[in-house]
């Protein structure tokens, strides 16, 4: 028994051994992109049920709250009836990149909207007519913002919902979640790590092409692989004998400044 348990201490030493040939250590972190709208306050036309009282709702599973607590299992239900319109205030101006509705309900005509400051007039993003009456269900969609657009307030403003048939009134959208996201910093190179953490290189023949980044003064390079006999530090690819994965690491270096960051988990190629 002793034997045996010197004999597997013995190969997984040597496992950690290759593995760290193979396979740089890294303590970098990436950047995560922050949800911008969520817990920020929410504003609502009217929530379905309405109130008991000032302060208690009739269904307090469609508190309007629900649509920035960052949860995909809760939601708010907008009140009968057209127009409707739910509102976040993001509590400062961002240079937004997009906005993620995530619909328990999707209205049939709705815009989102979009201004600075509370006494301004609303810009309409995007309408969305589907030119139907019927429940659309859940569905997920993204918006985005045109480019040095300041936003703090965003609006949902419903123009129909949907009708059931044999039912007397229309019924409103439903949401999830409403997702506000800043645009990228091209000059941060985590966030330009993170855009091609999925992105693995392109064999052309006997190289491989490396993904490029949105910054042009950024250059992407190896930074290492698994098995260096078919793919090597200089970008040339060995067709191997049979079928295998490999782990490739990448580095960018900003060609202006010198400053590099080297990938901390691998692309499986």
């Amino acid at each position: 028994m002793k034997a045996i348990k010197r004999t597997i201490i013995a190969m997984v030493s040597m496992f950690m051994m290759v593995a760290q040939l193979w396979f740089p250590q890294q303590t970098s972190v990436r950047a995560v992109a922050e949800n911008l709208a969520y817990g920020k306050p929410v504003t609502v036309s009217g929530v379905e049920g309405g109130y008991v009282n000032e302060t208690t709702l009739k269904y307090p599973q469609f508190n309007p709250i629900h649509a920035t607590d960052g949860s995909l299992g809760s939601h708010t239900s907008l009140n009968y009836g057209d127009p409707q319109w739910i509102e976040i205030d993001l509590q400062a101006e961002y240079n937004l990149d997009k906005v993620i509705v995530h619909f328990a309900n999707e209205a049939n005509d709705y815009s989102i909207e979009y201004r600075t400051t509370a006494e301004a007039e609303w810009v309409e993003l995007q309408r969305v007519t589907s030119g139907g009456t019927t429940p659309l269900g859940k569905s997920d969609k993204e918006f985005y913002f045109p480019a040095d657009v300041k936003v703090r307030y965003i609006r949902v403003y419903q123009y129909f919902g949907f009708r059931i048939n044999g039912h007397n009134y229309d019924y409103s959208m439903g949401i999830y979640e409403i997702e506000a996201f800043e645009k990228p910093d091209v000059n941060d190179l985590d966030v330009l790590m993170e855009s091609i953490k999925n992105v693995p290189p392109m064999i052309d023949g006997d190289h491989v092409v490396l993904p490029t980044v949105a910054n042009e003064n950024v250059s992407v390079s190896l930074y290492g692989s698994s098995n260096k006999a078919v793919v090597a530090m200089d970008g040339s690819f060995t067709q191997p004998l049979e079928d295998m994965k490999l782990n490739i690491f990448y580095k960018l270096t900003n060609n202006e400044t010198g400053e590099t960051l080297e990938m901390d988990e691998p692309v499986v190629m």
